[in-house]
C-alpha cells in the first residue's frame, strides 16, 4: 500500500493509521497458529511451511491494501481530508493573526457543530426531497398513462371478443343460410348448362362461393321502377325514369365524396355461383403437364355462361389448328347481382352497388377457393383453403396453374382492378381484356366526374322482364336491333342460361333491370383502372381486343381514349382490333374472338403438343 502523492498531515496520518491496522490484522495469524493446524507439516518441513506462511501472509495483506485503496479512490478519501486540512489550517491562521473575515468559514467560538452540519444539510435534503416528489409525480403521471393504456386494452380486448362473438355468429348464420340454398335448383342449372357445352371432352358443374365480406357500398333500399299503369302516358313514365336514373346517379356522387360514411357497409351474406369446365380425360397435355386454366368475366347484365360460344369455338379451332398450348380447367364467374348468383341472392341486395366489389369477389375466389388442381368432382359449396395454400398464391402466385383471365366490359375492369392490386397481382399469367369499360376520367368527384351520367342506365331500366315462355322470349329478342346482331349460338345461350321459370308463371330475367341500372350508375370504379394499369406486374402479358368503332356508344372522343387505353402500360402488351363488332364483342363476334384468344395463347402459352 502506498500513495505517490504524500499530500496533507491529516491525509498521511490517515493513511499511515490505515497502514499499521491493515498490518496488524494481517499478522494477526501468527506462525504458531499456522503450526497448530498443520504440526505434522510444520515438524517435517519446517522451512517450506513457514515460506508458505509468510506467502499467504503477503497475499491476505496485498489482497486488503489494493481493495482499500480502490475504496479510497472510489470515495475521493485522500481529496476530501486534503480540503479538510486547509480550510482548518487557514481558519487558524486567520484566528492567530486575528484577521478581519466574512466568509463562510468565519470561525466563531459560538458555533456549535450540529447547527453548523444541519445549516449545510438541511437544503441539501430539502433539495433532495423536492426532486423526490418531482419523481414521485412523474411516476404518477406514468402509472395514470400505464392505467389508462390497460384500461384500453382491456376494451380493445372486449370489443374483439365481442367482434369474434359476431363472426362465429355469422358463420353459424353462413351455416344455416348454407342449409337453405337450393341445391335441387343448382343442380338443375349445371345440368342446363351442361347440355349447352358438354362434350365427349368436358364436364360441367356449378358451384358457390361466399362473396368479399364486408361490402364497399352501404346497404340501402333498392328502389322500385315505375310501373307503366294505364292511363300514363309515354312521357310521364319516362320522366319517372330519368328521375329514377338521377337518383341512382346522385346516389354514387354522395359515395364518391364520401358523404355516405355514416351508414357504415353492408355486412349482409351474399354468395356467388362460378361455372367449372373440365376436361374428362386426365386433365393434362402432353408429356404429363399441366394446361392453361382459363379464368372469365362478363359483362353487366349477363350471365357467366354468355362465354360457353366462345369456348366451344376455341376448343373447335385448337383441334382444327392443332394448337400446342393444352387448357386443362375453364371457371366462369358469375358477380352476385347477375344470373344465378342474383337467384340466391334474391332480397338481399342492395340499392346501390360498386364495381370494385366485383374484383375483390373474383380476387376473393381466386386466393382462397380455387382449388389445388383437382381431376376428379367438386363438392357445390368449395370449401376455404387453408394458409399453408393461399400464403404461397400471395408472394409467389399459383405453383400449379397457368392462370389466363378474360374479361369484357365491367368484367375486363374487374379483372384490371385485380391484378393491379395486393394481394392478387400475382394471381394472373395474362390478361385479355375486351373493350373493357375503362374510362379516362379523373378518380375524384369533380365537377366534371359529378356531371358524367351513364346513358345505358335509363334502357336498363326499360328492359323488359318477363314473358310468358322462352319461345316467345326469343322470338322478340330475334326481332329486337338490339340482339339482331348477336350471334345465334349466344343468344340461345342467353335464352337458356340467363332467363328461369318464373313460379307465378311464364318465364323471367335472372337479373333484374334495376340491378343491371345500378349497375350501370357506377362512376369513380371504372374511372380508377385508368390509373392503375401501369401496376401489373410487366411479367402478366396484356392483350386488349377492341371494336373498330361500328355500333360503338360515344363520339370520337371515346374512340381516342380506347386508344391511349391500350398503351397505358406498354411493356409485354398488345392489342387487336375486332372490325366487325361494336362493344358486344363476346355476344356479336364469339367466333372471331376465339380466334382472337387463341392467336395470344398459341404466341404466348405453346408449352406442349396437342394431343387429340
Amino acid at each position: 500500500m502506498s500513495s505517490a502523492n504524500p499530500g496533507s498531515k491529516r491525509w498521511t496520518a490517515f493513511y499511515t493509521a490505515l497502514q499499521t491496522a491493515i498490518q496488524r490484522s494481517t499478522h494477526k495469524w501468527t506462525y504458531e497458529d499456522f503450526t497448530e493446524c498443520f504440526s505434522l507439516w510444520c515438524e517435517e518441513e519446517p522451512a517450506s511451511s513457514s515460506t508458505v506462511f509468510s506467502t499467504v501472509a503477503q497475499h491476505m495483506e496485498s489482497g486488503i491494501t489494493n481493495r482499500v485503496d480502490e475504496l479510497l479512490v472510489q470515495f475521493n478519501i485522500k481529496e476530501n481530508l486534503d480540503k479538510v486540512q486547509t480550510v482548518v489550517s487557514e481558519a487558524k491562521a486567520r484566528k492567530k493573526q486575528q484577521e478581519p473575515y466574512e466568509g463562510h468559514d468565519l470561525w466563531r467560538e459560538d458555533l456549535q457543530p450540529r447547527a453548523a452540519v444541519r445549516a449545510r444539510t438541511i437544503p441539501l435534503l430539502e433539495k433532495e426531497r423536492d426532486r423526490l416528489k418531482e419523481m414521485l409525480i412523474e411516476l404518477d403521471e406514468g402509472n395514470l398513462k400505464l392505467q389508462a393504456e390497460m384500461q384500453a386494452n382491456v376494451r380493445a380486448r372486449e370489443e374483439a371478443d365481442a367482434e369474434a362473438t359476431a363472426l362465429l355468429d355469422i358463420l353459424e348464420q353462413l351455416r344455416e343460410k348454407w342449409d337453405e340454398v337450393a341445391v335441387d335448383d343448382i343442380e338443375a342449372w349445371t345440368l342446363q348448362t351442361a347440355e349447352s357445352i358438354a362434350t365427349k371432352e368436358w364436364t360441367v358443374t356449378t358451384h358457390l362461393v361466399p362473396a368479399a365480406y364486408r361490402r364497399t357500398t352501404p346497404l340501402v333500399p333498392v328502389p322500385v321502377i315505375p310501373s307503366f299503369a294505364p292511363g300514363k302516358d309515354k312521357e310521364q313514365r319516362k320522366a319517372e325514369l330519368d328521375a329514377l336514373a338521377r337518383e341512382l346517379d346522385e346516389m354514387k356522387n354522395k359515395q364518391a365524396k364520401g358523404e355516405l360514411e355514416q351508414l357504415g357497409r353492408d355486412e349482409t351474406l351474399l354468395w356467388c355461383c362460378v361455372n367449372r369446365y373440365v376436361r374428362k380425360r386426365d386433365g393434362k397435355g402432353g408429356a404429363g403437364q399441366q394446361g392453361l386454366t382459363l379464368f372469365f368475366a362478363h359483362a353487366n347484365g349477363f350471365p357467366k355462361e354468355i362465354w360457353e360460344p366462345t369456348v366451344l369455338y376455341l376448343t373447335n379451332v385448337m383441334h382444327e389448328q392443332n394448337a400446342s398450348y393444352h387448357i386443362s380447367e375453364v371457371w366462369m364467374w358469375e358477380a352476385v347481382n347477375h344470373g344465378d348468383s342474383a337467384l340466391i341472392n334474391a332480397g338481399k341486395l342492395s340499392g346501390m352497388y360498386d364495381w370494385q366489389d366485383n374484383a375483390r369477389d373474383l380476387s376473393h375466389f381466386l386466393l382462397h377457393y380455387l382449388p389445388e388442381v383437382a381431376l376428379g368432382p367438386l363438392p357445390i359449396h368449395l370449401p376455404r383453403l387453408s394458409h399453408t395454400v393461399t400464403t404461397p398464391r400471395e408472394r409467389c402466385g399459383f405453383p400449379d396453374r397457368t392462370v389466363v383471365a378474360v374479361g369484357h366490359s365491367f368484367g375486363g375492369c374487374s379483372l384490371a382492378w385485380a391484378a393491379s392490386h395486393e394481394p392478387y397481382k400475382r394471381l394472373f399469367s395474362s390478361l385479355i381484356l375486351v373493350d373493357p369499360i375503362i374510362a379516362d376520367r379523373k378518380p375524384t368527384p369533380t365537377g366534371e366526374f359529378l356531371d358524367y351520367m351513364d346513358p345505358h342506365i335509363v334502357p336498363a331500366l326499360l328492359r323488359r322482364d318477363h314473358w310468358t315462355s322462352r319461345a316467345e322470349a326469343l322470338e322478340l329478342f330475334k326481332s329486337s336491333p338490339f340482339f339482331r346482331r348477336w350471334d345465334p349460338a349466344v343468344l340461345d345461350i342467353y335464352i337458356q342460361c340467363g332467363i328461369y321459370d318464373d313460379p307465378k308463371g311464364g318465364v323471367r330475367l335472372k337479373m333484374e333491370p334495376i340491378h343491371e341500372a345500378i349497375t350501370f350508375a357506377e362512376k369513380l370504379s371504372s374511372a380508377e383502372p385508368w390509373y392503375h394499369l401501369c401496376n401489373i406486374d410487366e411479367r402478366v402479358r396484356l392483350k386488349f381486343i377492341m371494336p373498330s368503332g361500328g355500333g360503338q356508344p360515344g363520339g370520337p372522343e371515346q374512340i381516342k381514349e380506347k386508344q391511349r387505353l391500350v398503351w397505358r402500360r406498354p411493356v409485354n402488351s398488345c392489342n387487336v382490333i375486332n372490325a366487325n363488332a361494336g362493344h358486344l364483342i363476346a355476344q356479336e363476334t364469339p367466333r372471331q374472338l376465339a380466334a382472337d384468344i387463341h392467336i395470344f395463347l398459341q404466341e404466348n402459352h405453346a408449352t406442349l403438343k396437342h394431343r387429340l
